[in-house]
């Protein structure tokens, strides 16, 4: 054999008398590859795969480029990086007894596993490169031979085999960034609602934690139809909302790449386990990772420490584009703010210690573009523990654009203060869009709303009756307000055919009157 030079390459050969003897271990869990030589000696020497859904022929890996189940770089690079490593004397290949040992493996390129047993060496990364030429790219190979001798007498005694990794050319997307930012906040205070050092009493209780850690997985850009849409993923997208940090205090910045197209809207992931730390003094509540439900209203010995809790609901958060966003080959820029005050929901009955509920306990909101502005308002009077049984409270979410224009609202009535005034409306969201020529989704769905702000600071919007704002359900006003403790009055009026703007999309042109009013709340802005 010749190195190329016309020299003779040193072939690595190695013997059980040559290398000490290590510890005996199963193959692990991949993707097994026999290498395509005799199938009575396949189980000799094979080549151990990360990942799965790889193999696809008996000498043979092939992964695509950026595939996470087998690229372990998980980027659309033009290359693939696959973990492999080399493992003797393997059961479960049907046609092959796998002998007690060998007397010698040839590695090639990879480490050299144990002779003794079922073995393998350790795993190694090798980068396998995408083949171009001019604008075409094709499959890169890279081929790696093992051979393995077995003891005299067995037959056959060798198995020699040459195992090819194959990268398959993808085209990449445009490369865009997710910057992960604190949501509205503000500091812990002594007010209105202290309730006993002993523990939370019966009731359903909404709690600001003092940190979170959100997992974000991937981004589903939609377009005018299903064909149109197209999957972002995220890796390694894991923020922790911190009660006492700046609001619009950057967190995180996470990569995405994203295909060319138009699109209409999105939605954001997030998994569905977050970890909770909850260290509430006043209240007595302090998440604990040996109390049964994960609460105790006694501080544990080393102080609250983070718990794994798990929704079932509200795990996607969606945002619609007042223009469609149109991506070429121009990086994309997302803005997403992580709101965590009074999103833990707790409920607690005849003393016993509360549990968690089945939501998410936070609020993510995706845009596009620059960095706005969070605000929140609610009738509770406080960014605090409170509970809702006995509080009666209304909640107000409201996301600005960077030029001061309310891009989504969203609205909660816990309290039942708007009594008929809420009845029949579809959903509890309202977006700056124009319900009448917003395009609709699969679902039948669209958006709509005409959220907007006035010249005198008032912002206005409708609710629907329907997912497709073919009816429509109520009409609300609400003063902007710029400080934490300021106040302001929610209003509402049952109509069914609300008055559109004067102009544009929104209210923003100017609010119309409001006739007929059903009912009006004090609101206080307690966290921006």
């Amino acid at each position: 054999m010749t190195d190329g030079k016309g020299r003779g390459a040193r072939v690595a050969v190695y013997t059980l008398s040559a290398i000490a003897l290590v510890t005996m271990a199963s193959a692990w869990a991949g993707t097994t590859v026999p290498g395509g030589g005799q199938a009575k000696s396949d189980c000799y020497v094979v080549l151990d795969a990360s990942g799965s859904g790889a193999f696809t022929a008996p000498s043979t890996v092939t992964c695509t480029d950026g595939d996470p189940s087998c690229d372990q770089d998980g980027a659309c690079n033009d290359s693939c990086t696959f973990r492999v490593r080399l493992c003797v004397n393997q059961p479960g290949l049907p046609a092959c007894v796998a002998p007690l040992s060998l007397d010698s493996v040839k590695p090639g390129s990879l480490p050299p596993p144990g002779l003794i047993g079922e073995n393998c060496g350790s795993f190694v990364d090798k980068t396998v490169q995408v083949r171009t030429r001019g604008n075409r790219k094709r499959p890169g190979k890279l081929k790696i031979k093992a051979k393995g001798k077995a003891p005299k007498g067995t037959k056959p005694r060798v198995d020699k085999d040459t195992y090819v990794l194959v990268c398959q050319p993808r085209k990449c997307g445009t490369p865009g960034t997710a910057h992960l930012l604190q949501g509205a906040t503000t500091p812990h205070s002594a007010a209105a609602l202290r309730h006993s050092s002993a523990g939370l009493s019966s009731g359903n209780w909404y709690v600001s934690p003092d940190k979170i850690k959100i997992k974000l997985t991937r981004i589903n850009f939609a377009g005018a139809t299903q064909q149109d849409s197209t999957d972002a993923d995220l890796v390694d997208c894991v923020v922790t909302y911190d009660r006492a940090a700046a609001t619009l205090a950057p967190l995180l910045d996470c990569p995405f790449s994203i295909g060319p197209g138009t699109y209409t809207s999105m939605n954001l992931f997030v998994d569905p386990t977050s970890e909770v730390l909850i260290s509430d003094a006043t209240n007595g509540l302090y998440t604990d990772p040996s109390a049964p439900t994960k609460l105790s209203s006694t501080a544990p010995a080393d102080g609250a420490a983070f718990v794994p809790v798990t929704a079932t609901l509200g795990t996607a958060f969606q945002q619609f584009f007042s223009t469609p966003l149109v991506v070429t080959d121009q990086p994309v820029s997302l803005s997403v703010v992580i709101d965590a005050v009074q999103t833990v929901q707790l409920t607690s009955s005849g003393g016993t210690p509360p549990t968690f509920g089945t939501y998410f306990p936070a609020y993510v909101f995706p845009s596009i573009g620059g960095v706005g502005k969070p605000q929140y308002y609610t009738s509770s009077g406080t960014a605090d523990t409170y509970d809702d049984s006995t509080v009666l409270a209304n909640i107000i979410r409201v996301y600005y654009e960077p030029n001061g224009a309310p891009t989504y609202s969203l609205f909660q009535q816990r309290g039942m203060s708007l009594m008929g005034c809420a009845d029949g409306a579809y959903g509890i969201g309202a977006h700056a869009a124009d319900n009448r020529t917003t395009p609709v989704n699969n679902d039948g769905s669209r958006p709509g709303g005409w959220l907007g702000l006035d010249s005198t600071n008032t912002m206005c919007w409708v609710y629907a009756g329907d997912q497709a704002f073919s009816t429509y359900s109520n009409y609300l006003t609400m003063g902007k307000v710029p400080n934490i403790g300021d106040s302001t009055t929610l209003r509402c009026a049952q109509t069914t055919s609300p008055t559109p703007p004067s102009s544009g999309s929104t209210y923003a042109s100017g609010c119309p009157p409001m006739t007929n009013q059903f009912v009006a709340v004090p609101m206080t802005l307690v966290a921006d």
